[in-house]
């Protein structure tokens, strides 16, 4: 109880401990999205996967079984790299958004993995999500996000480390 409490507190006041390589770890504070939010490129968000990502994340065990999404799997906090209009194309290994490089390593920890995403032009309404790590699960193999999937934009408040 003594670990919990303060747990749920550090929770419910919109806190969030990332210890994952997606994003450098730390402290980050979720504002919740209203009808008045913008989202730019490099906005750090809060979405829950859609259901078949959500299956698969499960499957993989990427991510754990959660009660914030509707589809039973905790939320992914991501970067936004692209959206409505953006140019996203795949060569050699590289993803491209409106010219900007972004690596991609196909293999997470247990061997290669499969690039879903084969680029293209944002649809409206809907975003890429990246993560500064080599072989983190994002846009790269599940492809374009909802926007109404997010739930939060996100602020790193204290960094432990990249």
């Amino acid at each position: 109880m003594i670990v919990i409490l303060p747990i749920i507190c550090f929770y419910t006041k919109g806190y969030r401990l990332n210890l994952t390589r997606s994003l450098p770890v730390g402290i980050y504070k979720a504002t919740p999205i209203t009808s008045d939010t913008v989202f730019l490129r490099g906005d750090i968000v809060i979405f829950c996967p859609s259901i078949e990502v959500a299956k698969y994340t499960k499957e993989k065990r990427y991510l754990d079984y959660g009660i914030t999404c509707s589809n039973n799997v905790i939320p992914m906090q991501k970067m936004i790299v692209a959206l409505y209009g953006d140019n996203a194309t795949i060569k050699d290994s590289v993803l491209y958004v409106n010219n900007q490089t972004f690596q991609i390593v196909n293999e997470d920890k247990n061997g290669l993995i499969e690039l879903n995403y084969k680029g293209g032009i944002v649809k409206q309404g809907y975003f890429l999500a990246l993560t500064d790590a080599n072989y983190g699960f994002d846009s790269r193999y599940f492809g374009e996000v909802a926007l109404e999937n997010i739930i939060a934009k996100t602020s790193i408040v204290l960094k432990f480390w990249e």
